[in-house]
């Protein structure tokens, strides 16, 4: 018995979508590779013709850069004899001028440089003299303090022996002086401190010196500040009479230092003046003589640049005008091979985009007719045999007749698996659907018999359907 005339639907409309599907494959690179086969064709002749062109355009530019070059080159070598004549002649009158310049000009530098060295000699002397006085006074003071500060020491050590407290008494005393009094002289410093420790050394020297410490403490710590107190100012104003003095030995050492660079730099400017004045009347004397020896030069000069100019004049209008020629000339077949190149070019694109356009027609038809069928198939199954959630089982009547297929389920077409059936242009995949399902049917009453082909992984998925069925 004949095949149901749906099972025959679905195996027709899968059987074209290969077909389409192979045609589309084949048709598509083969118009891509088309255009550009005939593309690269004209732009070959293209090519050969324009390197045609340019070499004859070429030839010609180099014959008529040589004839340039050849005129300029003559033109050149006189012009160039002409100069050095008249440079030459130049150089003989402008090198005497100049050498008696330069011999007044070294004498009357030989003459600054040696002021020059005798004024900075004793610029060195005035400061090595300075320096060692501030040294000296430098080396004083440090030992003045030194002193003050053994003599310190000393008194701090009988204290310390005595038990008494000589930071507190320390902790008492600051400065005493005032800014604006003159700094104490150091030596008068060193002979009171020593008059303080004396008398500081002479406390102990009582024989009732240890009867005071152990039943008169407070008698014997007055009696030791008295003396310790005065000792110690003495010390902390000679330390801040220290950095005062050191300011007053730098300040006379840098004013000495600015006397002795102000008398060097008036010296140096007075023999520096004298030595302007000798060079500046040696280049008037030089300016004097070289002024007719220029103005001849110069009109040499002149004369051979104007007829240099006027010779090169003549012959760049001639090599311009060859120039114009030879542009013209190649512009004009440069426009002809253009313009037929741009025509063949547009007739190819015309011929591609007339095929490419009926491929794409061609796919979209077998796309729309595909999803047509698909569409017609489920409704004509749907309304053989409606699912049991279909709202026409409210209704439903026994047909007259029995369903010429029986529905055992639906299956999935993925397009990826129809050989080709994914086009590379995004135009043609926006038209082709990805996928879609069709009803699983099978003949029913006649040939009431399933067959499925399987392997691999779809052998599990088979054996379940056949379970599902039978059972």
């Amino acid at each position: 018995m004949p095949e149901s005339a749906l099972i025959a639907r679905q195996r027709t409309l899968l059987r074209d979508l290969i077909r389409h599907a192979a045609e589309r494959a084949r048709n598509e690179p083969a118009i891509a590779a088309a255009l550009r086969e005939q593309e690269d064709n004209v732009e070959i002749e293209f090519a050969e013709a324009r390197e045609a062109i340019e070499r004859r355009r070429t030839q010609e530019w180099e014959e008529n850069e040589r004839r340039i070059e050849q005129v300029r080159r003559s033109i050149e070598a006189r012009y160039k004899a002409d100069q050095d004549a008249a440079y030459h002649e130049f150089l003989r009158a402008r090198e005497k001028i100049l050498e008696r310049e330069e011999s007044e000009k070294e004498a009357a530098k030989a003459a600054y440089q040696e002021a020059c060295w005798t004024i900075g000699a004793v610029l060195e002397g005035a400061k090595n003299e300075a320096e060692q006085e501030l040294r000296d006074n430098k080396s004083r003071l440090q030992s003045r303090l030194d002193e003050l500060h053994d003599i310190h020491k000393q008194a701090r050590a009988l204290l310390d022996e005595w038990k008494q407290p000589a930071d507190e008494i320390e902790a008492g005393i600051s400065i005493s002086a005032e800014e604006s009094a003159p700094p104490p002289k150091l030596s008068e410093c060193v002979t009171e401190a020593r008059q303080r420790l004396e008398q500081l050394q002479q406390l102990a020297r009582p024989v009732i010196w240890p009867l005071l410490k152990l039943f008169l403490p407070g008698v014997v710590r007055r009696r030791v500040r008295a003396v310790y107190e005065p000792l110690y100012q003495i010390v902390v104003n000679a330390d801040n009479t220290r950095q005062l003095l050191l300011d007053r030995y730098e300040s006379e050492f840098r004013q000495r230092i600015v006397t002795a660079k102000k008398k060097h730099n008036d010296e140096v400017r007075q023999a520096h003046a004298l030595y302007q004045e000798k060079r500046a009347a040696a280049t008037r004397r030089r300016e004097q003589e070289l002024l007719p020896v220029e103005e001849r030069y110069q009109r040499l000069r002149d004369e051979n640049e104007k007829r240099r100019s006027e010779d090169l004049r003549q012959a760049d209008e001639l090599y311009e005008h060859r120039r114009l020629d030879i542009r013209s000339r190649y512009e004009k077949e440069m426009r002809e091979l253009s313009a037929r190149r741009e025509q063949r070019l547009r007739e190819i694109h015309e011929r591609h985009d007339r095929d490419w356009n009926n491929l794409i027609e061609n796919w979209r038809q077998a796309m729309t007719r595909l999803r047509e069928e698909v569409a017609d198939i489920h409704e004509t199954t749907r309304h053989l045999m409606p699912g049991w959630d279909d709202p026409s089982w409210q209704s439903w009547q026994p047909p007259a007749a029995v369903p010429p297929v029986l529905r055992l389920g639906q299956y999935h077409v993925c397009m990826t698996q129809v050989p080709k059936a994914i086009p590379n242009d995004p135009e043609l995949q926006a038209m082709t659907p990805a996928e879609f399902d069709l009803p699983a049917l099978g003949d029913f009453p006649a040939r009431a018999s399933l067959l499925l082909q399987a392997h691999d992984a779809g052998r599990a998925v088979a054996v379940q359907t056949l379970q599902a069925i039978v059972f």
